[in-house]
């Protein structure tokens, strides 16, 4: 279906905008084993207004099973494990949607990574403010993010449809 997708919009050349979501302290608490409040309305709300849905996470053995447990593994048009997050993971995303960097929303926790790496590619960056990395602090200019966020809900009014 991801495919199928994606080549109509390459054919029909309608812009489509992408959100690439991180899963831990995004999406998903670690520290209790549940989704973060609103995970499921957001995700289902973003598809019900044509954004396509991207997952960019570290592998981790258990990462597909957390994901299809808490029901939200056939919300993702592409689900996306890799060893370490960099700029090419999300370049990647970005080529294979058919997509540019304009149209790219990045959601993560991390400005370290999440944030830096997305901006380095052009994307649209909104940090989520939350739990373990809240007090973290910009190291480089690609740390700073567009948005700042603290609850996952609050992407509703940044990424238009």
């Amino acid at each position: 279906m991801f495919k199928s997708l994606l080549d109509s919009n390459k054919k029909t050349g309608v812009i489509m905008t992408i959100a690439i979501f991180d899963f831990n302290r995004t999406l998903y608490d670690p520290n209790t084993d549940k989704l973060l409040p609103d995970v499921v309305y957001v995700l289902n709300t973003l598809r019900k207004r044509g954004v396509s849905l991207h997952l960019l996470s570290r592998d981790n053995q258990d990462r597909l099973d957390l994901l299809e447990r808490h029901g939200i593994h056939n919300l993702f048009d592409a689900i996306n494990f890799v060893e370490d997050k960099s700029p090419e993971a999300f370049a990647k995303i970005i080529r294979d949607a058919g997509v540019t960097a304009k149209d790219t929303y990045a959601i993560g926790d991390y400005l370290h990574k999440d944030v830096r790496f997305a901006n380095q590619c052009g994307a649209h960056t909104i940090w989520l403010q939350r739990g373990n990395f809240a007090g973290q602090k910009p190291e480089i200019p690609d740390d700073l993010p567009e948005h700042t966020i603290t609850e996952i809900i609050e992407v509703l009014n940044l990424i238009p449809c």
